[in-house]
């Protein structure tokens, strides 16, 4: 049966994506992107600029527009990259003995200069500035990614990441301690009521952080933190967070999902590996963890593909993107005025994601697509 849902695309007109959200039900099942793109750890991953970026050991970049298919790009460092950000058009990715590099496009990076030696563990980008922070007191701040200036010395050990949202940034230290300020250099020393906090992220209005033995606290402000209630043991290492809810992973494939930051559910995340930290965008969540594993949720009825979003391609083709149940075989078809139908393809999905490229849209006034199971 076909989805009655169809998209109609003008070629001679712009192409804007339409992408699917996700309720918070969909979170339930998770499979692994295959083929495994890269077997390095996975440190770090963020969105931005209708991109998801990973990153990770012996300077390990991917680089996804779905999340799903995935492309390992040169970089000019062997060492670890731990956090990445993407602000004022800009990509900026942090990492072991003060590596730092920025990118454009999220394809070809420049070594910067970061003044430091030191590891160098999460990056945020807000109030026009970009902010960097790591072992042993690092903060860095620079305006352009590539002139940096040490920030102001914190009675901390180690700062393990940062965040922007609600005009202030907030950093999170491997103690009990967020660190708040407006201007990320008059900080204000507050308790987020966690041990070992491992990550620090905004999402949906609020910051959120995650720590040892399944700690999460959700603050709106920075300064007043709330606690959720654990439903893992284990040590959790990323959060994020959008409208259709959250996300949180950590040591041996933990996963918990929440619709509203309060309530949490475990997950079944289908891998023993240790996951490090996760991502929204594009209206799906992705996480990363040791070994080059990638994850995404499962969206809707197993059963049900989703069609979307479609790209115009600078030749005039249209590459045309399918959401459904890996090993499912589905029928996208194709018409010109919604009555006679042809199929363009038979697929069967290796991940949550797949497609094609149509490459006889080129010359027609219209174009509408469908997908269904045979």
């Amino acid at each position: 049966m076909f989805l009655k849902v169809l998209f109609h695309l003008w070629l001679f007109a712009s192409l804007t994506p339409a992408y699917r959200s996700l309720s918070a039900e969909p979170f339930e099942t998770w499979v692994a992107t295959t083929p495994t793109v890269t077997p390095r750890d996975l440190y770090g991953i963020a969105f931005g600029n209708n991109q998801f970026i990973a990153v990770g050991a012996q300077g390990t970049i991917l680089r996804s527009d779905d999340g799903s298919q995935w492309i390992s790009e040169r970089t000019p460092t062997h060492n670890n990259l731990r956090g990445v950000v993407y602000g004022n058009g800009l990509y900026v990715a942090v990492g072991d003995l003060g590596t730092l590099l920025t990118s454009r496009d999220g394809s070809v990076w420049t070594a910067q200069s970061s003044g430091t030696i030191y590891d160098l563990k999460g990056i945020a980008y807000g109030g026009s500035r970009y902010v960097a922070v790591g072992s042993f007191f690092t903060e860095l701040l620079s305006s352009d990614a590539t002139q940096w200036t040490s920030g102001i010395s914190v009675p901390v050990v180690n700062f393990t990441g940062i965040a922007y949202g609600n005009g202030i940034f907030a950093a999170a230290t491997d103690f009990v301690n967020v660190l708040v300020a407006s201007d990320a250099a008059s900080w204000t020393n507050r308790q987020a009521g966690l041990e070992n906090l491992a990550s620090i992220t905004f999402g949906n209005g609020e910051f959120a952080a995650v720590g040892a033995k399944g700690a999460i606290s959700l603050s709106t402000d920075g300064f007043q933190w709330t606690r959720a209630s654990a439903v893992t043991s284990e040590d959790l290492r990323g959060i994020a967070g959008a409208t259709n809810g959250w996300v949180a992973v950590g040591k041996r494939g933990s996963l918990v999902t929440s619709a509203d930051g309060t309530s949490w559910l475990h997950r079944v995340s289908g891998t023993s590996a240790d996951l490090t930290g996760v991502a929204s965008g594009l209206g799906t969540f992705v996480v990363v963890g040791m070994g080059g594993v990638v994850l995404q949720p499962i969206s809707g009825n197993s059963e049900s593909p989703i069609l979307g979003p479609l790209r115009m391609l600078p030749d005039g083709t249209v590459q045309v993107t399918v959401t459904g149940t890996p090993g499912i075989g589905f029928s996208v078809q194709c018409s010109t005025n919604l009555l006679d139908w042809s199929t363009l393809t038979n697929l069967v999905l290796r991940a949550p994601f797949g497609g094609f490229i149509d490459s006889l849209s080129t010359n027609r006034p219209n174009r509408y697509y469908r997908v269904g199971i045979p």
